[in-house]
């Protein structure tokens, strides 16, 4: 699955007070693979771990930003 796949699941799960309840039972990522898969999202722990990279990388960029030393014109 993609990256856009698991944000469809992360969207379902914000529309969904059912899969909410579900997933607050959840002892680790495999109850959480296997819920989703029941709710037609075939992720598996290799797309978290991506996502989870992804976001890691996405914070690192936005904490490195460097500000502009040019002033502009008033």
């Amino acid at each position: 699955m993609t990256r856009e796949g698991l944000s469809e699941f992360l969207n379902a799960i914000d529309r969904s007070s059912k899969l909410r309840r579900e997933l607050v039972k959840c002892k680790d990522k495999e109850s959480l693979l296997r819920i989703a898969a029941n709710y037609g999202f075939p992720i598996n722990a290799k797309d978290l771990a991506e996502d989870e990279a992804a976001e890691k990388i996405s914070n690192w960029f936005n904490l490195s930003k460097v500000s502009s030393i040019k002033k502009t014109k008033s």
